[in-house]
């Protein structure tokens, strides 16, 4: 049986790999056969998605180490207790009822020095780790200088540290962004001149220097670059170019990650800081206006094609490194979607409408409409008719009704998030990703199934309907039985 007839076979829904009955491992499999892998990043988004499909899809993985922060009142394993309870989790559970003996906690930092890693935990790990993906980062477009400098740029010096000591160290892959060189309008699978020097910029952020004077700073630091997060992360891809050599490392950066399309469901997002909870607050009334050039192609990947890529990748950098006896050059995977086949601005909106109004959520705002400026002019007027005016209109009632205000409070954050958002709206990027398509040109016909990647088989629409229904269930824990309720209301 074919891992596509096992689909088809069971709930389509919910691809199923533990139905997929192979003679023998496809060579992806093998690869991970008997390894120990750490993990950074694991109860983020991304990280979520590759704990899942690594234990589903190569059920022949030794241990998982994740390195997790402990919280105030949270230990490392009742996070990681609360983490399993999410319902991307339920495919791998029913499968692998036993995959927690695989998992093995360590608790860690990235804002701290050596990522916070006890001296006994840290000799564990080199003796131990054959393969690491290093997906943790601050993803923040707004995040203090600071902490993204920490989280970005240490905490990657650090690793690459760390991953030196590994005598058993197959595999290194760091996950970047596409737009982590955002400066240039074509983006090579290469590492560039770093924007700063990286001792002397922490030397700037671990000195006593009050926050407020470094944020005062901050924007003559960054120079050209729209955000610390695009900043920081350039500065750390300029750090494994330099601490990395001799390492069998590669560099993947996957463009704007959404929802997943496919598995482990479809549909599955658990953020709102991503432009899928943007687009999500277009659906539900609340944004109404935005600035966006209609005619450029955003290049937008699903989560789960994302880290199909990243665990694809890493074969392919350990492949790599092997053949040339030490890898010279850091290998780099650009990971997008631009090409003929994928949609403008325009036709996304225009699909996600039709869906927006399909699938309504029983607590919409407003009948969802969207105005789309060109300029920044045009969407500063827009905003104030159709986002500012009315939200002090109903502030005012409120106000009369001696009830909390709130609306336009709400409405000045909603401008602060477009304004970061909007560098990436009404600019577009080309790629090269040659790299990454002979990743996918190498893989065998078994893992193209078992691993699907390739961003030429995508159908956008069937995506869209997909992301609709799964920021109702997912975001805004709406469930699909309160859609005729929904429907009704929207018609009002």
């Amino acid at each position: 049986m074919t891992y596509s007839e096992a689909i088809a076979a069971k709930n389509p829904d919910s691809p199923n790999t533990s139905e997929w009955k192979l003679e023998k491992l496809t060579p992806i499999q093998k690869f991970y056969s008997g390894s120990k892998i750490l993990v950074t990043g694991g109860t983020g988004f991304i990280g979520h998605v590759l704990l899942e499909k690594l234990l589903t899809a190569c059920p022949n993985i030794s241990k998982i180490y994740l390195i997790i922060r402990r919280k105030k009142d949270t230990d490392i394993e009742a996070r990681l207790d609360r983490m399993f309870e999410d319902i991307v989790f339920s495919r791998l559970k029913k499968q692998c009822p036993d995959f927690r003996d695989k998992i093995i906690a360590v608790e860690g930092d990235m804002l701290l020095p050596g990522l916070g890693i006890s001296p006994s935990d840290r000799l564990l790990l080199i003796k131990e780790v054959n393969v690491i993906f290093h997906s943790a980062a601050t993803i923040r477009f707004d995040e203090p200088l600071r902490r993204a400098v920490l989280i970005n740029i240490r905490a990657v010096r650090d690793m690459v540290r760390l991953a030196h000591e590994m005598p058993n160290l197959k595999s290194f892959i760091h996950l970047s962004t596409a737009y982590s060189n955002c400066i240039h309008q074509h983006i090579m699978e290469e590492i560039y001149p770093p924007a700063a020097d990286y001792r002397k910029l922490l030397q700037v952020v671990e000195s006593p220097l009050p926050d407020n004077i470094l944020e005062k700073i901050t924007p003559m630091l960054i120079g050209k670059y729209p955000n610390t997060y695009s900043y920081s992360k350039q500065i750390g891809e300029a750090i494994i170019m330099e601490e990395g050599k001799g390492l069998p490392i590669g560099i993947h950066r996957p463009s704007i990650v959404m929802g997943t399309y496919e598995e482990p469901i479809r549909g599955w997002i658990n953020s709102f800081y991503t432009p899928t909870g943007y687009l999500a607050l277009i659906g539900i009334g609340v944004i109404r206006t935005t600035e966006n050039i209609l005619e450029l192609k955003p290049s937008l990947i699903p989560v789960d094609m994302v880290v199909n890529s990243v665990i694809a990748t890493a074969c392919n950098v350990a492949e790599r490194y092997g053949e040339q006896q030490k890898q010279k050059d850091i290998l780099v995977y650009n990971y997008e979607n631009t090409d003929t086949s994928a949609l403008n601005w325009a036709d996304s909106k225009k699909l996600a409408m039709r869906y927006f109004r399909l699938y309504p959520l029983v607590t919409d705002m407003w009948y969802p409409f969207c105005i789309n400026c060109k300029t920044h002019t045009g969407y500063v007027i827009a905003s104030f008719f159709v986002h500012k005016l009315p939200a002090i209109l109903v502030d005012a009632v409120l106000f009369c009704l001696r009830k909390p205000v709130m609306v336009v409070k709400a409405y000045k954050k909603i401008d602060k998030f477009t304004r970061l958002l909007s560098h990436f709206m009404v600019n577009e990027w080309t790629f090269e990703s040659n790299n990454t398509r002979s990743v996918i040109n190498s893989m065998s016909e078994e893992d193209r199934k078992l691993f699907p990647c390739d961003p030429r088989n995508f159908d956008w629409e069937k995506y869209i309907e997909r992301f609709v229904i799964g920021y109702r269930i997912y975001l805004f824990k709406d469930p699909m039985d309160t859609l005729p309720q929904a429907r009704k209301r929207l018609r009002r």
